[in-house]
């Protein structure tokens, strides 16, 4: 997997988006400072009326009546909720995302948690690449770029994972994804885990619990029902991941 190996002594960390810079790792791994501020994800900034990306679809796709156009959308739609088992919404919905990535992709890129673990320093991005190793996806040469979008055909016969297992492990996925975009905060149960004096792979998986799991788990299933059995009948290649600067988020 191009990129997947970290680098001894050094860190990567965002810088503006689409750039990396390489810094002295701290001693013991971690690091718990902030990156600088990269691009929120897009549904904060739709939900932000001085957001750029809010004023761009207003202009050219809502003219302004974004939830109207929101609400007629879902209205034709059967209902796209399952009942919440108190994990954190904000993980639930990253590690959905994951999972849909390799729905549509076996191998897809996961340059965003792969930014989110090397915040966290090389142990952190070495138990990532060992998860990749074992459960599948790969490190594009442009997937640290903004515009890194991913071209495929995809099959949509789905991973060759049982839900649970693709739930657990793209629940940790979130939570690196979740460290590239705010840094890593206090809260975060990677902060505690990482400081052990010997983490890994199998202990990262643990950290998703029954109910998360279980939660995670319900969303990929109706998603398979909902979206993705519709979007097979969609012209291809699709495009997964960003497909231009400042949509990674």
């Amino acid at each position: 997997m191009n990129g997947s190996k970290a680098v001894p002594g050094l860190l990567l960390t965002p810088s503006l988006p689409g750039t990396v810079k390489q810094t002295p790792a701290p001693k013991g791994g971690l690091m718990h400072s902030t990156p600088p501020p990269s691009w929120p994800p897009l549904t904060v900034a739709l939900d932000d009326p001085n957001n750029g990306a809010r004023a761009l679809v207003d202009r050219l796709l809502t003219g302004g009546d974004l939830r109207g156009v929101q609400r007629e959308y879902r209205s034709s739609l059967a209902p796209l909720q399952v009942d919440t088992r108190g994990a954190n919404p904000g993980t639930v919905g990253t590690a959905v995302d994951m999972a849909l990535r390799f729905h549509i992709d076996p191998e897809p890129d996961l340059g965003l948690p792969a930014r989110g673990a090397a915040v966290c320093g090389p142990v952190a991005f070495g138990l990532l690449t060992e998860l990749m190793n074992q459960f599948g996806g790969r490190l594009d040469p442009l997937s640290l770029s903004d515009t890194a979008a991913s071209a495929v055909k995809a099959p949509l016969s789905g991973p060759e994972h049982e839900v649970a297992d693709l739930a657990r492990t793209c629940w940790v996925l979130a939570l690196f994804v979740e460290v590239y975009r705010a840094g890593l905060l206090p809260g975060s149960p990677l902060i505690d885990y990482l400081k052990r004096r010997r983490p890994t792979a199998e202990g990262l998986l643990a950290l998703a619990s029954v109910d998360a799991i279980a939660e995670v788990a319900d969303l990929i299933t109706l998603a398979q029902e909902q979206l993705l059995i519709p979007l097979a009948s969609a012209p291809q290649p699709w495009h997964v991941g960003p497909g231009s600067p400042g949509a990674s988020g």
